[in-house]
């Protein structure tokens, strides 16, 4: 499994949480990484709370990795 790098950029469109599903607003700072596993791959988008809570959790618990974890 592979990841990408991290970025922090701002929206310039909408864009939905990978974490919470809620919309990601344009001029909203959010986080956004790739991975790539032998099966899948795709780009995960979140808001920065959700970036922290997420890595709060132990590993494993998600079926996608977090960058920065």
């Amino acid at each position: 499994m592979m990841l990408g790098d991290v970025s922090n950029p701002t929206a310039r469109k909408e864009h939905v949480c990978f974490w919470c599903g809620e919309t990601i607003a344009v001029g909203e700072s959010y986080f956004r990484w790739t991975w790539v596993s032998e099966a899948a791959g795709e780009t995960i988008k979140t808001h920065p709370e959700c970036r922290e809570a997420w890595c709060t959790l132990p590993p494993g618990d998600n079926e996608v990795p977090f960058a920065g974890v």
